[in-house]
């Protein structure tokens, strides 16, 4: 006579680790409708409805990683690999990343750094966070975005710039965090912000670490996105 079979117990998993985990299939099966919308979108680089889709499915793929990053650095998992690398290539990279939406909304995208500097960082991580910016930038740019690295008092400044309206005053008197509150209009949770400062702050040098500042006006006269490495 066969053994009765024995009835499966419930996995022992926090809710956290739980979520995490469901955020990484999530991620996983939207890297496959990206990778599918890429394919579909090759014969049609005109079509305006598949470069919204792909677009919004990336906008969702950054914000699952996002939260992962989040849920690695609440368990102290998360840590920065600090290597010298060549800036303006990271600068490149990161317009790269926003290919898809930059030729959807038609948009000019400069590139200016001096191309003998190299920095001490995390180039996943920071060119994830430069990338992210210039997502949000091209969504309220009207012609035009500009990556510009300088250096100033010993630390390397990023900066993502537009030609659009610029941060809005409640952003900007908040510090960039919001208030902490969602704008159901736009759907911004500012998520991507605190991702930003968080992966800024990963960034050490002695007593200094990184940061993020938001302001309005720089060389195109829109929202000023900066982040600031030691």
């Amino acid at each position: 006579m066969p053994p009765e079979p024995l009835p499966i117990q419930p996995a022992s998993m926090a809710f956290s680790d739980l979520l995490a985990a469901t955020i990484h299939d999530m991620k996983n099966s939207l890297g496959l409708v990206l990778s599918g919308l890429e394919e579909i979108d090759k014969p049609a680089r005109s079509d305006t409805r598949l470069q919204s889709l792909r677009f919004e499915a990336g906008r969702l793929n950054r914000q699952l990683i996002q939260l992962l990053a989040f849920y690695k650095m609440s368990q102290s998992r998360l840590t920065a690999h600090i290597e010298e690398h060549d800036v303006h290539e990271l600068l490149v990279e990161s317009l790269l990343q926003a290919r898809t939406i930059l030729e959807a909304a038609s948009l000019e995208a400069e590139v200016v750094a001096d191309e003998s500097l190299a920095w001490a960082l995390d180039r996943e991580l920071i060119s994830g966070v430069l990338a992210g910016a210039v997502f949000n930038a091209a969504r309220h740019a009207r012609a035009r975005l500009l990556l510009h690295a300088e250096t100033h008092a010993g630390r390397l400044h990023l900066l993502v710039n537009d030609d659009g309206p610029g941060f809005p005053e409640r952003l900007l008197r908040a510090d960039g965090r919001g208030e902490g509150s969602i704008d159901f209009r736009t759907g911004s949770t500012g998520l991507g912000l605190s991702f930003a400062a968080m992966i800024a702050a990963l960034h050490r040098h002695g007593d200094a670490c990184g940061t993020v500042t938001l302001g309005n006006g720089g060389p195109l006269g829109g929202a000023c996105f900066t982040l600031v490495l030691p």
